[in-house]
């Protein structure tokens, strides 16, 4: 029975307290629900931060400049429209055809080959012609023509003093080549050709005139009918040719002398008269003229039979202006002027 009266009051109890807590659940919903209610009302005030998001289709206006790109290409049509015309097209084929037409204005097709080299042997013909026209003139000018350099009023005599380094092993330049050999043999022998003073051109020398051959192979010297050695004999192409061979002969020891003239060694010289020699070269070369012109020639008649090797410091017989007067060797020489040089008639040697 206790327990039963302590049931109900419980359970009463119980009730009350049941509907206490419903009440507060209710009222806890209610609040929940108006929390709900209100967050979602609230939320609406913060998303219009993604309009701003959202709001950037706004820039996409920019879109329709980068879709717009198709608008630029109305150019094509220009390039394509080219060909859309018939007079396009006949203006591209009168381009194209007009190259075609040229080739004729260059008047004569291509010449034969024997038709250009006539042209061109026509072209060679009229340099060379003009080359010896100019050399012509230029020995008619050079003969007998005085020394611009040289005065008039100038006396023969007095005496000059070279200081040399060291006595050269021979007074021969075919032997011995340095420049003191040089200075002294030229003074005792000439050469075919001489030298302009005042344009260093070739003027005559030994030789009065000479010819070169339109393939400037071949030169012909016509020796001065007045040049003579200081022995009184003439000087002859004999002479010049005996010099020749004896500076070209293989056991003579003039290697230097030999290059420039090793071109004429093909064909030999040629003795044409007393006074006329010829040398043909083997090849065409500027310094031919030089060479064979400018190699001093000796008197056949004293040297010949003798070992050219040992020609070094006696020269009895000359064709220069000086002579050897007096040598002694390792310490002076004596050149003394010679009064009887056969150029001393030339206008050209007055004065000097």
């Amino acid at each position: 029975m206790k327990e039963k009266t302590f049931g109900i009051p419980f359970a009463i109890g119980l009730l009350a307290l049941m509907a206490v807590w419903t009440r507060t659940a209710i009222a806890d919903d209610v609040k929940v629900r108006r929390v709900v209610e209100e967050a979602p009302a609230a939320k609406p005030a913060a998303e219009p931060v993604k309009p701003e998001v959202a709001a950037k289709p706004a820039v996409e206006p920019t879109k329709p400049e980068v879709t717009a790109k198709p608008a630029a290409e109305p150019v094509k049509p220009e390039v394509a429209a080219k060909p859309a015309t018939e007079e396009a097209k006949a203006e591209t084929a009168a381009e194209v055809a007009a190259p075609a037409a040229e080739p004729p204005a260059p008047p004569p097709a291509p010449e034969p080959p024997g038709q250009r080299e006539s042209a061109f042997e026509r072209v060679e013909a009229q340099l060379s012609d003009a080359e010896a026209n100019a050399d012509k003139t230029l020995q008619e000018q050079w003969q007998d023509r005085a020394d611009p350099l040289a005065s008039p009023d100038a006396v023969p005599g007095g005496k000059i003093t070279y200081a040399a380094s060291s006595p050269p092993k021979s007074l021969n330049p075919y032997l011995d080549n340095n420049v003191f050999s040089y200075q002294v043999f030229g003074s005792l022998y000439e050469t075919l050709l001489g030298s302009d003073p005042l344009t260093a051109d070739y003027a005559p020398g030994l030789a009065r005139r000479w010819e070169i051959s339109k393939d400037k192979r071949q030169f012909t010297f016509y020796i001065d009918p007045l040049a003579r050695w200081s022995d009184g004999k003439p000087v002859t192409a004999e002479d010049v040719l005996w010099t020749f061979n004896a500076v070209m002969a293989p056991e003579s020891q003039t290697g230097p002398a030999k290059v420039a003239l090793r071109t004429f060694l093909e064909t030999p010289p040629e003795v044409l008269d007393r006074l006329t020699i010829r040398f043909t070269a083997s090849e065409v070369h500027w310094r031919n003229l030089g060479a064979v012109g400018g190699f001093e020639i000796l008197p056949k008649h004293v040297f010949e039979g003798r070992d050219f090797n040992k020609i070094n410091n006696e020269f009895p017989v000359v064709s220069g202006p000086y002579k050897i007067a007096e040598h002694k060797e390792g310490i002076s020489l004596t050149l003394r002027r010679r009064t009887d040089w056969w150029a001393r008639s030339r206008s050209a040697t007055r004065g000097t």
